[in-house]
């Protein structure tokens, strides 16, 4: 039998332990859902619009290997966008690794902050300039009427077409 002084440190070891799982817990990455195409964790996409994106990705893949992913979150728990978007989409492994050829599209609503991180292989096709006027004239309008699921949708299509014409595709 243990005594008194030993249960109360074993106790204590036992709370910190918990604890610090907890706080792992908390701040481990988020994943990506079986849809991978679309991961609405901010639940601001209608049902209808996240059918299309998901069917316009997985066509996008067959097609020519790259992915585009939209992304939505409720925080990002004080990250920075850059930072937050470039580590998603390096631990998701968005699009070929090889080539390079992976788009994350990143709301997050806590700051109403959105970014197009685009991987190395697609910066022909995407390249800053671009990402913003899609940003800017495909997205943005539609964000600021709270219409997210049609900026997402507008937005998506408009990249996918990009990465197409890069590829010499449509």
């Amino acid at each position: 039998m243990l005594k008194t002084s030993a249960k109360k440190s074993l106790l204590l070891c036992l709370l910190l332990i918990a604890a610090m799982l907890l706080l792992m817990g908390a701040n481990a990455p988020i994943q990506p859902t079986d849809r991978f195409f679309v991961n609405d964790y901010a639940n601001i996409i209608d049902a209808a619009t996240e059918d299309e994106i998901f069917n316009i990705g997985v066509e996008l893949y067959e097609k020519t290997k790259a992915q585009v992913v939209v992304l939505t979150v409720p925080t990002m728990n004080g990250e920075d966008l850059e930072t937050y978007s470039f580590n998603i989409a390096e631990g998701w492994g968005i699009g070929e690794a090889k080539a390079d050829t992976g788009v994350l599209v990143l709301l997050d609503m806590e700051t109403r902050k959105f970014r197009i991180e685009v991987g190395y292989g697609l910066e022909g096709a995407l390249p800053d300039i671009t990402t913003g006027r899609i940003q800017d004239n495909y997205m943005l309008p539609y964000f600021k009427e709270g219409d997210f699921s049609k900026g997402f949708l507008e937005g998506y299509k408009v990249i996918v077409g990009e990465i197409y014409n890069e590829l010499g595709m449509e």
